[in-house]
């Protein structure tokens, strides 16, 4: 079958800034995405770094355009992420820990988090991000370029409606370790129009997600055979975390190995298309693995 590739570029770029306080500097990571859905809620987590007096607070941070701005991104809710907050797109409801805006005290680095939902039309309009903050008791603006607001607005980025055939059964995964099945636990899965086929599923979320997954015993040089039952998958990607180490690949040949000494922690998700290349689902799986000698 087809697949359609979802490709997400972040580029780290130093926007330039309109401000009447001219030792001030935003600079944000930009993000461009690829077939976002419709009336579908994303959230955006970027780099976002500070240049200015000490003591400035944030007050407010909102949407401007010459254009009037499609409803859906003009009621966008942003809030403040640590600088080690993972950058990306996720269409999940949780945005992990987080911070308010209205007095936030400026630091060097933190991350800016921007929960919003795509228009359902593109108007391939230019939006720039403002900032309303604090310094000394002063209110001052700064208006940002921030070149991904104007590509959720794009043509090229919000996705054709052709809805994909549905799949007839829905598939199952079952994994092996020397003939054994193995317990695992379904995380999510979603099908049809209202699924969206972009990544998920941070690194600090496989954590949290799979803290309380009882271990299974794995021998250092052991393999998890992984097979889907019913439709046969189309991708098939795997998030693995052992202690700080965070890896994410494709798995093509349905085949883990497992040579480190630690726990792993693992997360499966699975996408199917039809024969058109339209997304027709996913579902996600995780479990943890105790490798010893």
């Amino acid at each position: 079958m087809r697949k359609l590739l979802f490709v997400l570029l972040i580029l780290f770029v130093v926007t330039g800034c309109r401000s009447n306080e001219p030792d001030s500097e935003f600079t944000l990571g930009n993000i461009y995405p690829l077939d976002l859905q419709p009336g579908q809620t994303y959230i955006f987590i970027t780099s976002l770094e500070w240049e200015g007096t000490e003591g400035t607070t944030l007050q407010s941070v909102d949407l401007i355009s010459e254009e009037t701005i499609p409803p859906a991104l003009a009621q966008s809710t942003f809030y403040i992420g640590t600088a080690t907050k993972s950058t990306g797109i996720s269409n999940r409801e949780e945005i992990g820990e987080k911070q308010a805006i209205e007095g936030y005290a400026m630091e060097e680095k933190q991350t800016l988090i921007m929960k919003t939902k795509i228009p359902e039309t593109p108007t391939d309009q230019a939006i720039d991000i403002r900032f309303t903050y604090e310094v000394d008791g002063e209110e001052l603006e700064q208006e940002v370029e921030w070149d991904t607001l104007s590509e959720l607005t794009g043509s090229d980025v919000i996705a054709n409606q052709q809805a994909a055939v549905p799949l007839e059964e829905k598939p199952a995964f079952q994994l092996t370790r020397d003939g054994e099945q193995l317990p695992f636990e379904v995380i999510s899965e979603c099908w049809g129009a209202e699924c969206s086929e972009e990544a998920d599923f941070i690194k600090a979320e496989v954590l949290d997600i799979t803290r309380d997954i009882a271990p299974v015993p794995m021998r250092s040089g052991g393999f998890l055979e992984v097979d889907v039952i019913g439709e046969e998958v189309d991708e098939l990607e795997y998030k693995r975390l052992v202690d700080s180490i965070f890896v994410e690949d494709t798995l093509r040949e349905g085949v883990l190995p497992f040579e480190n000494i630690g726990t792993h922690r693992l997360m499966l998700t699975g996408r199917w298309y039809d024969n058109q290349g339209l997304f027709q689902g996913k579902k996600t799986i995780a479990l943890v693995l105790d490798v010893t000698d």
